[in-house]
């Protein structure tokens, strides 16, 4: 599905082996993280399970992560 983006939007695809998203998003904040900047009481977890996050923050309060897995 082809999406065209409003004004003031964009467009982040995240491909992966087993499949594709693709979301169109304005008026929001993007954070990557590392586990190593993960907070202490989740840091030895987050260090264990994952390579990376991207938190995308929206103005509704909602919030998607997409984590990095390690194999």
């Amino acid at each position: 599905m082809e999406v065209a983006p409003r004004p003031g939007s964009c467009i982040v695809v995240f491909d992966g082996g087993s499949g594709n998203l693709a979301l169109s998003v304005g008026g929001c904040a993007f954070v990557y993280e590392e586990p190593h900047e993960a907070q202490p009481v989740v840091r030895g977890e987050a260090e264990f399970t994952t390579m990376s996050a991207l938190s995308i923050f929206f103005a509704s309060n909602e919030a998607f992560v997409a984590y990095e897995l390690r194999e």
